[in-house]
């Protein structure tokens, strides 16, 4: 979700001395990173030849500026307003279109508008970090809903980085140049956005969306593991364990209890968490984390094993 290569990052933190050195040298050499890398996957817009084509790149475009709009991620500043706005406040944005169907099936594209965070002024008292689960503690989850004789499934949330936290400082996107014969809907030529989220591309978004995620989780009655901030688990009045998730960005892996209890968790998730999609492992269908699939043998068998497999890379 964001441009900037790791090495960038780093060489930002290891040599800036200050805010003006930090900004300048990070632009540098971004700019020049840009031109070297082109992200997996993304449509160029060169490839793009015909009506329906470009009908179908518009309808990705006004679903994702929906989705903007439905968690209140940016205010639009127009362009009277916005000449207005200091500079040093007001990133780059781009859009980034990538093709779901990856396997040569119909044209359906997907557009995410993404913010150049390199070029936001340093603040070294910002906060960035986000945890995630291990691995070993996937591996300990699954072991666990083997010998409880839970279920097992995993979840993916529906923009996640606009589910986050409000952002704190004033920031802004200039819109994206490279939307071809696309619009954004509403919004007239010279216009900001202005950030209501910490969203795709700033430096803090994968922070404040796991802040607002773990509020809402702990707020629900899961219990985070000091040892794995993470993952966390659901007790029962009598103390078992009813459920534990592991977490990794805006990706689940889920167990829950086959009692009505269990049953009810995740309809008490899915009132406060957009989820895009849950899906059992019990189905006979192998699903996807974090680069494994899993299958769990149906209740009806015993013990009910599961079989994970390491996805090619």
């Amino acid at each position: 979700l964001d441009d900037v290569p790791y090495a960038i990052k780093r060489a930002r933190l290891l040599y800036c001395e200050n805010a003006e050195m930090c900004e300048t040298f990070a632009v540098e050499r971004a700019l020049k990173a840009e031109y070297n890398t082109k992200p997996k996957g993304e449509i160029q817009l060169n490839s793009v030849y015909d009506d329906r084509m470009w009908h179908k790149m518009q309808h990705g475009l006004d679903k994702e500026w929906a989705t903007w709009g439905k968690y209140d991620a940016i205010s639009v500043i127009p362009p009277r307003a916005a000449a207005h706005v200091d500079p040093k406040l007001v990133l780059d944005a781009r859009a980034v279109w990538t093709d779901k169907n990856k396997d040569g099936a119909d044209f359906e594209p997907k557009c995410r508008i993404v913010g150049k965070g390199f070029q936001e002024v340093y603040d070294q008292t910002l906060r960035r970090d986000s945890p995630t689960a291990s691995p070993q503690m996937a591996n300990m989850l699954i072991t666990l809903v083997t010998m409880l004789k839970m279920r097992l499934l995993v979840a993916d949330v529906t923009g996640a980085f606009l589910q986050g936290e409000r952002i704190e400082r004033e920031l802004y996107f200039r819109l994206p140049q490279n939307l071809g014969r696309c619009q954004l809907a509403g919004v007239a030529p010279g216009s900001l956005l202005k950030l209501n989220k910490s969203i795709y591309g700033t430096n803090d978004a994968a922070r404040a969306w796991y802040l607002a995620l773990r509020k809402v989780l702990i707020g629900t009655g899961w219990q985070s593991l000091s040892f794995e901030p993470a993952s966390l688990i659901f007790r029962g009045k009598k103390g078992g364990i009813l459920g534990m998730i592991v977490l990794h960005v805006d990706d689940f892996l889920m167990g829950i209890s086959r009692c009505s209890e269990g049953a009810r968790l995740i309809e008490t998730l899915k009132k406060h968490i957009d989820f895009g999609t849950i899906e059992y492992t019990d189905e006979g269908v192998p699903r996807k984390f974090c680069g494994r699939e899993i299958l769990q043998d149906p209740k009806e068998i015993e013990p009910r094993v599961i079989t994970v497999r390491e996805m090619a890379r």
